[in-house]
């Protein structure tokens, strides 16, 4: 707003109670100049009357005139100061928030809170040009400086860099250990194909004279080839529900490595067991295509 601004007209927002008691309601009061500790200040609006300050920053406090933060000479020796604003239409809460944390440590660290001030305001010792743009960085950084150098013929060169690449910079320690994880995860399901496969394997070749009195007897080769299936994965249902739990218990030890995911999302638990399932049919196909090949003559002239 305009009163925000140095050097602007002093304008305050008057306490519903506060009007009501000292002006009686008059709407009229709106733009006219009231002294403010000897300072004429104008009047550029009233807060509702469900507005209760001392609620929600300081339980039992009674302020009746507001005043911007211009006004008043803020340093940084242990000032206190409450922020509020207005949703807009269609904005929650929770997405309010979200868009406003900022994480500056670390990215998986807790959000803290920040207060933007424009330069006009405060004057800061050093300052970062951030620009959206759909251009590389080396072409868009020529034309930037040329406009920096208008405004300040002294403009130092400076190093422009891709907020990608900060970003990629900040998380690439978590993304190795991820990786890691990822490696050692994919060999652990492959060692456990082959332990299924060997399992299942070794069924079969003791079942071979059952599996030929079956076919002897009638039994299809898809009727053989579903028996195999499915007590492949039956064996890896009770294994995935073992694994299912031990991963509830400890997910929430690495929650401390995920961002913009919870330890317990349940895409990333669906997906896990569809691929499982996936790799147990696959484990148990062969055996069960070799079983169904089975001649029943052989298997039991053998046996």
């Amino acid at each position: 707003a305009d009163e925000c601004l140095p050097n602007s007209r002093p304008a305050v927002l008057l306490n519903y109670a506060f009007w009501k008691r000292q002006f009686g309601g008059n709407r009229g009061i709106i733009g006219q100049a009231i002294d403010l500790n000897g300072t004429p200040v104008t009047v550029v609006g009233v807060l509702t009357d469900t507005f209760d300050f001392g609620s929600i920053f300081s339980p039992g406090a009674k302020v009746d005139i507001f005043t911007p933060f211009i006004m008043y000479n803020f340093q940084d020796d242990g000032n206190v100061l409450a922020l509020m604003g207005r949703l807009r239409s269609g904005v929650t809460l929770a997405a309010a928030q979200a868009e406003a944390d900022v994480r500056e440590s670390s990215i998986e660290g807790d959000p803290g809170w920040q207060m933007y001030l424009p330069a006009t305001q405060w004057g800061p010792d050093g300052a970062q040009l951030v620009v959206r743009t759909k251009l590389p960085p080396d072409v868009l950084s020529s034309s930037v400086m040329a406009t920096l150098r208008q405004i300040n013929p002294g403009q130092p060169a400076t190093e422009f860099r891709p907020i990608q690449g900060l970003v990629d910079h900040a998380v690439s320690p978590q993304r190795f250990f991820v990786m890691l994880v990822d490696i050692f995860a994919a060999l652990g399901l492959f060692l456990a194909s082959l332990g299924i496969y060997g399992v299942i394997s070794y069924s079969v070749t003791q079942r071979t004279q059952e599996i030929g009195i079956r076919m002897a007897l009638g039994a299809s080769r898809s009727r053989v080839q579903l028996g195999v299936i499915w007590k492949t994965l039956r064996l890896a249902l009770v294994g995935m529900i073992v694994g299912l739990v031990a991963s509830l218990i400890v997910a929430r030890l690495i929650a401390t490595l995920l961002f913009g995911t919870a330890p317990t999302d349940p895409a990333a638990f669906a997906g896990t067991i569809l691929i499982l399932s996936a790799v147990a049919f696959l484990a148990g196909y062969l055996p069960a295509r070799r079983a169904s090949r089975i001649n029943p003559m052989i298997a039991l002239r053998n046996n």
